[in-house]
């Protein structure tokens, strides 16, 4: 049901074109549930026994000369009804002054008549329907209609208006975002540039030797110019730490793959632009860092095993190893001692001695994790022989002891806490 201000509108558009009372005019249109057309059509069957065409164009003309109602309800049902419902609606489809001149004879019998019955339905005040509605001729592109004069439009053309107004009402609440919310787009842009122009930093690096062996792996000779160029001393911790970023898999070898993933990595997560004066600063920043980061310390130590060992081989030779232990735990970044006990050089008199075999990765893992145990306790309280210690460093353990480097602990203290080594993951 319409609104209260729709339907007092509705009650004076059916007085003015039927000429009812305000009573007539409300129980009309209850009785066709507002429908103002069928209202009015059901009041002139009442009077004259059958809908009168006169009607329909007094109604037109009254609802196209009239201001808009709020919800259009009232001229959309209307329009649509004269088209679509009405047995008649081919005398609506006529032009306005074909569909006047037949009103002009059905009204007056003929032209000998005078006024019928149906005539005093048309409101006086009302403008002439002929002027309502006559069509305005078709207009060309961007032509504008006369003042005064209706717009037609199309059903094509008004689709393709609603289409824009409704394109315009959604612009104007999703805005384009502004321009520095694209301020990343030169990052984007070099980024696609990323690839090939770090492919051309490894080709450069390639001596003549690498590029007759294999264009994609970079041989000892060149790790070394390279490390120079990067500033970084190759025979110290600093080494691991370039090992870690070109992603090196195996010893004295650089691969292509490595050397683009790294430095791509490098640039996504920290923005290393690729040349070889932003690398050597990232890479000084990465030593620098080793000291005071636990985390990247325990991935630079893991990735120099990788660096170690030979192409294909599960470990590497315990001479390499015993190198880079003492590469890596040194003074100023993690030295493997404690106040009464040099680990680091207990350790390598150990395996100099006792282990025969090369290093495999479990062996350097754990190495480590016991490293930092000692360093908290270095009694080796937190050793027992249930923890899962890899076997080389219970046997150290037990040389310990026996070489008087640690003190035995006595029988009713039982063997340490038990505390466990920290897995693989």
């Amino acid at each position: 049901m319409p609104s209260t201000a729709i339907q007092k509108r509705l009650v004076n558009s059916f007085i003015a074109a039927t000429s009812s009372t305000r009573d007539n005019a409300q129980r009309f249109l209850k009785s066709a549930n507002w429908d103002l057309e069928v209202a009015a059509n059901f009041s002139g069957e009442q009077d004259t026994g059958s809908p009168s065409p006169a009607r329909h164009l007094s109604l037109w003309a009254m609802v196209a000369s009239s201001e808009p109602v709020d919800t259009g309800v009232m001229s959309l049902k209307f329009f649509t009804s004269c088209f679509q419902k009405r047995p008649d609606r081919t005398a609506v489809k006529r032009t306005l002054s074909q569909d006047a001149r037949a009103t002009d004879d059905t009204e007056s019998g003929g032209g000998g008549g005078g006024s019928s019955s149906q005539s005093r339905h048309v409101p006086r005040s009302l403008p002439q329907p002929v002027k309502h509605q006559t069509k305005p001729p078709v207009s060309h592109a961007g032509a504008k209609p006369a003042p005064g004069q209706p717009v037609s439009l199309s059903k094509k053309d008004a689709e393709m208006a609603k289409s824009r107004s409704s394109k315009s009402i959604v612009n104007s609440i999703i805005k384009p975002k502004p321009k520095y919310f694209n301020s990343n787009a030169s990052t984007q842009s070099r980024s696609a540039d990323l690839e090939p122009t770090l492919n051309k930093m490894f080709d450069q690096l390639l001596s003549d030797e690498d590029r007759e062996a294999d264009a994609n792996t970079i041989g000892v000779g060149s790790i070394q110019a390279y490390t120079e160029l990067l500033k970084v001393d190759m025979n110290s911790y600093e080494f691991f730490v370039v090992c870690e970023i070109v992603q090196m898999e195996s010893f004295g070898q650089i691969t292509r793959k490595g050397y683009v993933d790294g430095w791509s990595q490098a640039f996504y997560e920290h923005k290393v632009q690729p040349d070889t004066a932003a690398h050597a600063k990232y890479v000084r920043a990465c030593i620098d860092k080793l000291p005071r980061d636990p985390a990247f310390f325990k991935q630079v130590y893991r990735r120099a095993f990788l660096a170690g060992k030979e192409t294909g081989q599960k470990s590497m030779d315990k001479e390499i190893a015993m190198a880079y232990w003492d590469a890596i735990f040194v003074p100023g970044v993690k030295p493997w001692r404690t106040g009464r006990v040099d680990w680091l050089a207990a350790w390598k008199r150990y395996l100099e001695a006792e282990w025969k075999r090369g290093v495999n990765k479990d062996m350097w893992n754990q190495t480590l994790e016991f490293a930092n145990k000692t360093l908290v306790d270095e009694t080796l309280g937190f050793w027992s022989e249930e923890a899962a210690w890899p076997g080389v460093i219970d046997e150290f353990v037990v040389w310990c002891r026996a070489n008087k480097i640690v003190p035995t602990p006595s029988k009713g203290n039982g063997s340490g806490n038990g505390d466990e080594m920290e897995f693989d993951s």
